[in-house]
Formats: structure tokens, C-alpha cells, sequence
């Protein structure tokens, strides 16, 4: 072999050397076979119900659009995380969904508490984060990478007026829990108050999540002769009042929130007792959602299962239109205009829809009926 031939030799050597180590890091580099979607959600803890309901509207959509093919051509991989209704909880599951697994946009903040607790470190780390539940004006602070999936509780202030003008309401007492969301159904009752003849008489706010003993609240309201009640408490707080009331003699019209229906429901309180009381609430899934959800789980969807639906569906055509980023979803939101199945989802200059829409029911003959 001449000096030429081993020229070429060494050259066809390296060139090979080069090719492989090449190809070795081509093979080793990270490629994204799924859409990574990361989402925390109370899956157990007091909330539990709440963010089971938010898995199955997830599980739902996730299945429908991966059988679709997917985002792009990619399926969605769902990282979920139990944040088990703990704040504190949902802050080391965000930071690990974004730091550990690479995700670009997270669900999460079912309940204000929780919402809250991430809410600024999603302006240190600048990943979107979509709550199905958390309602805008029970958030203590905003960002631009924090959008809410469901209307604010203000949107209830016009039903709320109907209520006062239709029973000639005129002195009103109010019971509320002292959280951001107690405390946002307490400013939209004042502001509804205020737009018509009637006045607060007393407002009682209880210091605890639940389990108050609520009998001296309502005996300070019936010594006071209110026309009506106005209340938004939790669970084991709602089915005391409602015996309460029975039990004190109290015939003040009624205008509860729809957790009083959700005690009925539930046994814990007589719908036999409950005659003529008033729940407000949101609006229904459409029917095909309705259709679809009892078909896969064999039961009608419960609270905040349709929004999760939704909210995977809106996550979807954002990446669709920009790419899977932070900034491309963001920008993909600010362009949504979807008719969802728990209504219409556009944010326009808002982080949060008007999709779910108050509705009024009173219980009458053992039944509930939606006031139009």
C-alpha cells in the first residue's frame, strides 16, 4: 500500500469514526414521541371528588383525540399529580411536572387554596397553567400564564336581583365562609343588594372551611325578622343549615348556593324539608357531553368534569396553531372561540370565559325546579 492509498485509508477511517459518532448522537437526542400534558389535581384530600371528576372529563377528551391521532400527528401523555388538596402540595407538583418531566402547560388549581399557592411561581417559570374550577374572582393575584376554564362568580349578580325583585325582598341577611370564594358570593350579593330596594340586615362570615356550629348565626337572623337568607357555605355547614332552619322556625325565603342541592343529593339532607328554598348554580353540560360521559363511565358527569373536557380540547388547538410552547398556547388562547360542552370559551382580553351560565331552581313538591 503506497503513501496515497493510506491517505485515503486514514481520510475513509475518520470520515466512518465521524459518521458513527454522528448518528450515536443523533440517536441519543431526546425525541418527543407524546404531548406532554402535565396536571395536578386534588385526587385525594377533601377536594378529591372534585378533582376525580376533573381526571374522567380529562381521560375522556385525552381518549377521543388520541384515537383521532393525536396533536399533530402526536398523542397526549397525561402527568398527573395528587396534590392532595394541599397548597403547599400543588407548588412542588408544578415545579416537578415543569423541571422533572418538561412539560409546557400544566391543569391544575381545582380550588382557589390550591390555585393560589402557584399562581406566582408561574411567573418565575412562565408555563401556562389552565384551572377547570377555580373561579377568576377568587384568585388573589393575576398572571399571564394563569387562565381560568370557568365564568367568575360575579356572573350571578343578575339572578341574584331577579330573586330580590321577584320575592320583594327587603331586608336581607347573608352567611358566607371566609375564603376567597365565600368572600367573592359575599361581594356579588352586596352588589345585587345595592341595585335594588333591599338592604343588608346582618352578614355573618364563619371562620372555618366547614364544620361551624351555625345555630347562633341563624338565631341572630331570625331575631332580626329577615326576609330572606342569602348563603354560600361547604358541605357538612350547608346540610346543618338547612335542619337548622327547620328546627328554629325560620321562614325567611331562602337563596342558597347549589352546594345545599349537592347535600340533598348526597342523603345528608331531606329534599321533603328543603320546600321553597333557592339554589343558584352554574349550567348543565350540553346533552351530548351528557350522552358521551354516561356511555364511557356509566354514570351522568358531576361538577367540573365538562370543563375539563374542554380544557384539553382548548390546550389541543393552541398547540395546533403554534406549537407546543408556553408562548404558542398563550397565543393560541387568546384566539379560542369554541363552542365547548360547558358552553362558550372565549377569553378576549380576560383570562377566563363566560361559559357557564347561572341558573336559578327552587324546590317545589319534592322536586327541582329551574326558575326562568
Amino acid at each position: 500500500m503506497n503513501k496515497e492509498q493510506k491517505n485515503w485509508l486514514i481520510i475513509g477511517v475518520v470520515v466512518i469514526i465521524v459518521l458513527i459518532v454522528f448518528y450515536m448522537i443523533a440517536g441519543s437526542s431526546p425525541q418527543e414521541e407524546t404531548i406532554k400534558i402535565g396536571a395536578i389535581l386534588p385526587l385525594t384530600g377533601i377536594a378529591s371528588i372534585h378533582g376525580q371528576n376533573e381526571r374522567q372529563g380529562i381521560d375522556l377528551a385525552v381518549k377521543e383525540i388520541n384515537e383521532a391521532g393525536g396533536i399533530n400527528g402526536k398523542p397526549i401523555e397525561i402527568i398527573y399529580e395528587d396534590d392532595q388538596t394541599n397548597p403547599a402540595k400543588s407548588l412542588i407538583s408544578y415545579n416537578k411536572l415543569i423541571d422533572v418531566n418538561g412539560v409546557e402547560v400544566v391543569i391544575g388549581g381545582t380550588w382557589d387554596i390550591l390555585a393560589n399557592a402557584i399562581i406566582p411561581e408561574s411567573e418565575k417559570k412562565q408555563v401556562v397553567i389552565l384551572s377547570p374550577s377555580a373561579l377568576p374572582d377568587t384568585l388573589e393575584q393575576e398572571s399571564p400564564y394563569f387562565f381560568s376554564m370557568h365564568s367568575p362568580v360575579a356572573v350571578n349578580q343578575e339572578v341574584f336581583e331577579k330573586f330580590i325583585i321577584d320575592n320583594a325582598i327587603e331586608r336581607v341577611g347573608i352567611i358566607v365562609v371566609n375564603n376567597p370564594w365565600g368572600l367573592a358570593h359575599l361581594d356579588t350579593f352586596k352588589k345585587a343588594i345595592e341595585n335594588t330596594d333591599a338592604t343588608v340586615v346582618e352578614e355573618r362570615i364563619l371562620q372555618s372551611f366547614d364544620n361551624n356550629d351555625i345555630s347562633t348565626d341563624l338565631s341572630i337572623l331570625k331575631d332580626l325578622d329577615v326576609d330572606s337568607i342569602f348563603v354560600t357555605i361547604n358541605f357538612n355547614d350547608m346540610a346543618l343549615f338547612g335542619k337548622k332552619r327547620i328546627e328554629l322556625g325560620i321562614g325567611s325565603k331562602i337563596l342558597a348556593h347549589s352546594n345545599f342541592a349537592s347535600s340533598i343529593e348526597a342523603g345528608r339532607l331531606s329534599i321533603e324539608l328543603s320546600e321553597g328554598v333557592t339554589i343558584f348554580r352554574f349550567s348543565e353540560p350540553s346533552q351530548e357531553f351528557i350522552e358521551k360521559f354516561s356511555l364511557e363511565y356509566g354514570k351522568t358527569p358531576e361538577i367540573y368534569s365538562d370543563i375539563a373536557y374542554d380544557t384539553v380540547y382548548v390546550i389541543k388547538n393552541a398547540i395546533e396553531k403554534y406549537g407546543y410552547s408556553s408562548d404558542g398556547i398563550i397565543r393560541g388562547l387568546r384566539e379560542v372561540d369554541l363552542s365547548g360542552t360547558s358552553g362558550q370559551i372565549y377569553f378576549g382580553n380576560n383570562n377566563y370565559p363566560a361559559n357557564k351560565q347561572p341558573v336559578l331552581e327552587i324546590i317545589s313538591n319534592g322536586e327541582f325546579v329551574v326558575l326562568e
